[in-house]
């Protein structure tokens, strides 16, 4: 192929969810000497930060909105830009992309379909798992973000388990490294942060009941946004804890207040890897998160963080309560946390592994 190979990335949004930070280092940072690389979004999902992003970094981003409640419309608008732009491969990222995506890129002939699953999706019902099982069949190639991840798919899908594989999602380890790089002093109050979507399966609430049961003086903090803060919010006031609990939104520099922070927790109640905990441990926190699938692989109890299970609230507050009286043990889960994250889930392997793939298909 004397052209470079022309590869577009397909993801329901374009805020600031992990599957979208995931598609903007690929799209950023994919060899633009050997690829050809651009980015359609299906629907403003949380904002649009991402797609600006992109574009500050001269990535070309089309939007293609899903008007109709089936899809139909997406579907033909999708086969036209194909038929158009006439990609070599189409990588669909999250739920509407898998679907239509792939559907579009099978009737477009495009010749390669790879879909990257970015969790283990608790709420997709039995409609959802039918259009993805479906929509597999079609994709050349099904990447897991995570072993747990790659398990879930198999187990939904046995009859395309051949076209599962597992390329870990990776970190800009050195932005974070960087934020981590102060020297830390031991915080009266303890500061914990947490990072990512207010959104139920987040587990935000399952923390807060937790930390009722922690009689040490603490400052939490939310970065981020999502359907469940005026809830969280309302949470906070009958605890009585305005004084020490504070929600500041979206943000592009979460690197600084992991920086600010003693302790990162991540209450999810499922994910695929746990971008968030990655990102924790290379500013140098001492992590603390949801023993679930996915976040297993990386949070290693005792080691790299320790794992709580948040349903049981007065277990994990006590757990938290006694890393928050132990700085010696949160400097040194911190410490084996970066070690593991520079050595295993750094953005440049994910790049690298990605791009052994789409040439192996061309």
């Amino acid at each position: 192929m004397n052209r470079r190979p022309h590869i577009t990335h397909i993801i329901d949004g374009l805020g600031t969810g992990g599957a979208e930070r995931i598609v903007y280092e690929l799209a950023t940072r994919t060899s633009p000497d050997k690829f050809l690389v651009d980015v359609i979004g299906l629907a403003p999902r949380a904002g649009d930060a991402t797609k600006h992003a992109l574009e500050v970094a001269g990535i070309k981003v089309c939007w293609i909105e899903k008007n109709d409640k089936l899809g139909i419309e997406l579907y033909e608008d999708l086969v036209q830009e194909f038929q158009q732009t006439h990609p070599d491969i189409v990588h669909t990222h999250l739920f509407a992309a898998d679907v239509w995506g792939t559907q579009a890129a099978s009737r477009a002939h495009v010749p390669i379909v790879i879909s990257t699953e970015h969790s283990v999706n608790q709420n997709e019902g039995f409609l959802k798992n039918l259009l993805k099982k479906r929509a597999r069949k079609h994709q050349t190639q099904i990447i897991a973000v995570s072993e747990a991840v790659a398990a879930y798919v198999k187990e939904q899908s046995p009859a395309q388990e051949d076209k599962v594989q597992v390329i870990a999602n990776g970190i800009d380890v050195e932005r974070f490294v960087k934020a981590g790089d102060v020297v830390r002093e031991s915080h009266k109050p303890v500061e914990l942060v947490v990072v990512g979507r207010l959104d139920p399966e987040k587990g935000q609430a399952s923390l807060l009941r937790a930390l009722a049961y922690v009689s040490d003086d603490f400052r939490l903090t939310f970065v981020g946004d999502g359907s469940q803060r005026l809830g969280l919010e309302d949470q906070v006031k009958k605890l009585g804890w305005q004084h020490k609990v504070k929600f500041v939104g979206r943000r592009d520099d979460v690197e600084k207040f992991y920086q600010a922070a003693d302790i990162a927790i991540v209450p999810s109640r499922w994910e695929g890897l746990g971008l968030a905990a990655l990102e924790a441990m290379a500013a140098g926190c001492a992590v603390v998160a949801a023993d679930v699938d996915g976040l297993r692989e990386i949070v290693r109890h005792g080691e790299t963080g320790l794992l709580v299970n948040f349903e049981a609230a007065k277990l994990a507050g006590e757990a938290i309560s006694e890393l928050m009286r132990d700085p010696k043990r949160q400097r040194a889960l911190a410490g084996l946390g970066l070690e593991m994250v520079r050595r295993e889930y750094t953005v440049d392997v994910m790049v690298a592994e990605y791009e052994k793939l789409y040439q192996s298909f061309l």
